[in-house]
């Protein structure tokens, strides 16, 4: 038995070609609105907060583009999200963070406030896009993200922003 010529399989040269499909145009998403205050927010846990941006688009699980893109933004929102923390001075709670860490379960509270531009979003897919975001704190607080016993809370405020608190470091700041 032999195998199927490759000629067989190729238009004949000079025969027409087959339409090319068109390539459907990608837009870029839409950029997220700046952060609101949270001072008027009361139930917010005691301890230690940062007030974060809202994770972008292409950080969610079902994003289907560019995963080189995807790769950057993850990049650069971990770090965002360290160099926001190391502004809020979590540098300084590093070593209560680790006997914390050592002693048990160090607590993290994450509240998401969605954008205005927001109608629905999935409750899953924000807290896996938060993930790149985490992993920014845990690296200035000097951890490693498995010690986080995370709890999420969504509100129906539009804010267009996440607060971390760390509720384990609630008696003495």
């Amino acid at each position: 038995m032999t195998a199927p010529r490759l000629a067989a399989r190729r238009p004949a040269f000079g025969a027409p070609a087959a339409p090319e499909k068109k390539k459907r145009k990608r837009y870029p998403p839409k950029p997220r609105a700046a952060p609101l205050s949270i001072d008027d927010i009361g139930d917010l846990p005691a301890g230690p907060r940062v007030v974060l941006y809202w994770p972008p688009v292409e950080l969610s699980p079902n994003w289907r583009g560019d995963r080189w893109a995807q790769i950057r933004k993850r990049k650069k929102y971990r770090a965002d999200c360290a160099m926001i923390a190391l502004e809020a001075g979590f540098h300084r709670l590093m070593h209560r963070a680790r006997e914390v860490a050592a002693a048990g379960e160090f607590t993290v509270q994450v509240d998401f406030f969605p954008p205005p531009n927001v109608n629905t979003y999935d409750h899953d897919n924000v807290e896996a896009a938060f993930k790149a975001g985490r992993d920014g704190l845990s690296q200035s607080l000097g951890l490693d993200d498995a010690h986080f016993r995370t709890k999420y809370r969504h509100h129906p405020e539009q804010r267009s922003c996440l607060v971390v608190t760390l509720t384990c470091l609630a008696g003495g700041e």
